[in-house]
């Protein structure tokens, strides 16, 4: 890139003869064409642009591109650097295996020695607060680029690169950082802003990066799912479901009516046979979960039977009579429980004659082989309908005595090992769960004790299931 390439431009005189011209800057920018809404914005905040893009809105204003240029156009290294040194409040986005992504703010101490600076962060996510320090930062004319490495974790855990740069009168420093994730062993990005706590426009530069910050929060959960190989459809599905999100007119009309939670009555309902239920849902399992072959997945009238003998056992997530998400667990002979321990289990091996009736009042190991659910129900209360379900049905298995010691789940996908977590364990960490497996062609295994569930915290709201465990001896 030439020297000349980018101009630092005069913005409050390019501001006042935009409104002269009685231009929003949405409808200036539309007039420029080729200029972005944002472009428009950052000449007119001072920022340095492309010297086209500045001849294009000269021209659309009738005036020479020279008398925007606030600068001879060199680079901006040799600039002096603006001052950073304070108090600032910042924010970014991040997420970890058992939350959706969410808002991080942090208190930022900056000491500043000419181009130079340290820094000490105290970040307050929703489970935890961390400290962390930036030193040998660099700033050159207004962009301040540096390593923030986590007081606490052992390295490369939390080691972050970030770039920013300043605008609104210094009081504004917005850009990118990304950090080494040690859950999901990838390398994630943010955008990272922070604001100067001694400015006179504090509260409402505040309200901006807050209003910015939870935008940007769908766009990267939105990344995440292509990272993790959804279609752009799916996983466009998937964002338009999160919480606080305006659902597009396609999904407001499809939320009426709402979804439910149904068993042997759905069949009743709709006069549909069990084998017919059975492919439905080995139709869903191979296109939301993938496995390759017959011998994971099983057969409509190897499923049919099962299914049939424990009504109690399944549940569907309907909506208009389609079904959209379900869940089953089993209670297993001994042999096939180990089998499901060490990993080895083909689900397509299970027969009738390896289930145990959960008739009568005991204490029961169950299997959960997947809870399935259609891209566009995974989040929000769809999922945490079918999701309660699980316990509601615990809750009425344990008023008749029947006990669980154990669960054990197979997961296919990365969003089922996601799940594994969020049943067996609080958000933190996950709690007393340990991977057993996988084999060669089997899921991962995960299994905790059921008690261990219920005092992770994921399953509050129903009093008599904790009541019943709490009285116990088994």
């Amino acid at each position: 890139m030439g020297k000349k390439s980018t101009v630092q431009v005069n913005g409050r005189l390019l501001k006042a003869h935009r409104k002269a011209a009685r231009f929003t800057q949405e409808s200036f920018a539309a007039e420029c064409g080729s200029v972005s809404p944002v472009t428009v914005r950052r000449a007119e905040n001072g920022n340095r642009i492309m010297r086209p893009y500045l001849n294009r809105i000269a021209q659309v204003l009738g005036q020479s591109a020279d008398r925007y240029a606030a600068d001879s156009g060199l680079e901006s290294q040799q600039t002096p650097p603006v001052s950073i040194d304070g108090q600032w409040t910042g924010f970014f986005i991040e997420d970890d295996r058992n939350m959706l992504p969410y808002v991080v703010q942090e208190t930022i101490m900056i000491r500043q020695e000419k181009d130079r600076f340290e820094a000490s962060y105290t970040c307050y996510a929703p489970h935890e607060i961390r400290k962390e320090t930036v030193r040998n930062g660099r700033i050159v004319g207004n962009v301040a680029f540096g390593t923030i490495i986590p007081d606490d974790w052992p390295l490369p855990s939390g080691l972050t690169n970030f770039v920013q740069m300043t605008s609104r009168n210094n009081d504004w420093l917005e850009g990118f950082h990304s950090w080494y994730d040690p859950d999901t062993d990838q390398i994630e990005t943010s955008r990272l802003i922070a604001v100067r706590r001694a400015s006179k426009s504090y509260g409402a530069y505040l309200r901006d990066a807050r209003a910015i910050m939870e935008k940007d929060v769908p766009l990267f959960q939105l990344r995440k799912l292509l990272e993790q190989g959804y279609d752009f459809a799916d996983a466009v599905a998937m964002v338009q479901t999160l919480p606080g999100l305006p659902p597009s007119r396609d999904a407001a009309a499809d939320a009426r009516p709402s979804t439910r939670i149904e068993g042997v009555e759905y069949l009743a309902r709709t006069g549909r046979s069990y084998g017919d239920l059975l492919k439905e849902i080995i139709a869903m399992d191979y296109r939301y979960i993938g496995n390759s072959s017959e011998i994971h997945e099983g057969t409509a009238e190897q499923w049919a039977p099962i299914f049939e003998r424990h009504p109690n056992c399944w549940r569907l997530l309907t909506k208009n009579d389609r079904i959209v998400g379900y869940w089953h667990f089993l209670a297993l002979t001994p042999e096939k429980t180990r089998q499901a321990l060490a990993g080895t289990l083909a689900d397509g091996t299970i027969l009738l004659d390896d289930t145990r009736s959960l008739d009568a009042p005991g204490c029961y190991s169950i299997y959960l082989p997947a809870i399935v659910c259609m891209p566009e129900f995974r989040f929000g209360r769809s999922f945490q309908r079918l999701f309660d379900a699980l316990f509601k049905v615990a809750e009425e298995f344990a008023s008749k005595g029947v006990m669980f010691d154990q669960i054990i789940l197979a997961a296919w996908t990365a969003e089922a090992e996601n799940l594994a977590f969020r049943i067996g364990g609080c958000a933190q960490v996950p709690l007393k769960l340990f991977e057993i497996g996988p084999g060669d062609f089997t899921p991962r295994v995960f299994a905790a004790t059921f008690r261990d569930v219920l005092d992770s915290g994921v399953a509050n709201t129903f009093v008599e299931l904790h009541r019943a465990y709490d009285t116990w001896d088994g």
